[in-house]
């Protein structure tokens, strides 16, 4: 098996690519990615 990482660049592309994975009843799972505010400010 292998894995594909797939990053939209907006909101409205990735509703679009879950529906797309859904209609095709591909098991998927999402992990937010957002940094924390502290991490970012200590890295600037």
């Amino acid at each position: 098996m292998e894995t594909i990482i797939i990053q939209p660049q907006s909101k409205k592309k990735l509703t679009s690519l879950k529906a797309c994975i859904k209609a095709l009843k591909i098991e998927f799972k999402t992990i937010d990615t957002k940094y924390s505010e502290s991490f970012v400010e200590k890295t600037l």
